[in-house]
């Protein structure tokens, strides 16, 4: 299941970056569920899906280098990661997991790091990848985008179990083991690693509730 989630993410830095609300002025985006630290519980039932926690800086070095090329005057104005769908994990150690991942973001280029004419031709080179649902840009010195990811959508079957905080999923028909960490606290879920991220995609955390 952690693979899943991680290449969840990676799919969706492919063109853009995105994610939560901002939590506490931190550089973590995401509610206070982000932040919780694994602490086990009991995780059986099903449990929906409300928001993935990434590092905006890892975000915004996605953005510049993947993107635009190196372009470090460019900033990440707003985010927005919804996730959706939901994860039910069984008295029978069984797991299934069915997820929607869906990015919008605001970005702000100076004109000087493009090249092309304006930020109507900027739209365009966005528009032009597939994995873009919409863009939109808008100035003259500054171009001020928006730009909306396709939807994602993941799912996954397999058995589960625990051990002390962490989670083991193997996936159906695969011989390899995931382990994550996660914390039960009311209705609350949180899978995240101990005070880590993830390097390659920005990933911190994974919430959600009953």
């Amino acid at each position: 299941m952690k693979n899943l989630l991680l290449a969840c993410v990676l799919i969706s830095f492919s063109a853009t970056a995105g994610c939560g609300g901002d939590s506490g002025g931190s550089n973590i985006a995401g509610g206070p569920a982000c932040s919780v630290d694994p602490c086990g519980g009991d995780i059986t039932g099903t449990w929906n899906a409300t928001e993935m926690c990434v590092d905006k800086s890892v975000l915004m070095a996605a953005f510049v280098e993947g993107t635009m090329g190196a372009c470090p005057q460019a900033k990440l104005t707003t985010v927005s990661y919804p996730l959706t769908g939901s994860f039910a994990f069984n008295t029978d150690s069984t797991y299934a997991l069915s997820l929607t991942l869906s990015a919008s973001i605001g970005v702000s280029i100076p004109s000087s790091c493009i090249n092309v004419a304006t930020c109507a031709d900027l739209t365009g080179n966005f528009t032009s990848d597939p994995d873009v649902q919409s863009a939109t840009c808008t100035g003259t010195s500054t171009c001020t985008c928006t730009i909306t990811q396709m939807p994602d959508s993941s799912s996954e079957t397999g058995t589960y179990s625990v051990s002390g905080t962490n989670l083991l999923t193997t996936a159906t028909g695969s011989a390899t083991t995931d382990t994550i960490g996660y914390c039960v606290k009311g209705t609350t879920l949180t899978f995240r690693e101990p005070g880590t991220v993830s390097t390659a995609s920005g990933l911190f955390a994974i919430v959600a509730t009953k």
